[in-house]
């Protein structure tokens, strides 16, 4: 199994929340698919990230992890960065694989220039293969993109 960071992105909280279902079911058959992590999250029309009252924890896990938690920073100002922070550092991630991740231009671009409104779907997994998982965010109306870990 290959280890990624997926971040999943949605015009809806509908289509967003129906994804997230739809990825927890198939990880729960142990089709190769496998979350450590995962949180989903608006950008405010403040600019701001609020994770989504309906999701008001992590979606897997008892932490989100030092990634997804610095990568919430990367949403949302100073109250996504001390979200971020205070979540992420739970986790004890190694420093030099969140600088790796950090550094990545895709990941920085796909996360700083979202619109306001549009929820993301940000998980630490493993998986033997990205197709079924794309093919459950495409069934969702999303996007995604991945990052090796």
């Amino acid at each position: 199994m290959s280890s990624h960071l997926i971040i999943a992105t949605f015009s809806s909280v509908a289509n967003a929340e129906q994804a997230s279902r739809e990825i927890q079911r198939f990880a729960s058959e142990d089709e190769g698919l496998t979350i450590h992590s995962g949180v989903l999250v608006q950008k405010g029309s403040d600019g701001n990230t609020n994770v989504l009252a309906t999701q008001s924890r992590a979606i897997w896990g008892p932490v989100i992890g030092a990634i997804t938690g610095t990568l919430l920073g990367l949403l949302g100002g100073p109250a996504g960065a001390l979200l971020g922070f205070t979540v992420g550092t739970s986790a004890g991630i190694a420093q030099q694989l969140i600088s790796d991740v950090l550094d990545d231009e895709s990941v920085k671009s796909t996360l700083t220039l979202l619109p306001a409104g549009q929820v993301v779907l940000i998980l630490e997994a493993d998986e033997d293969s990205p197709a079924h998982v794309d093919a459950l965010i495409a069934a969702s109306r999303g996007s995604v993109v991945r990052r090796d870990l």
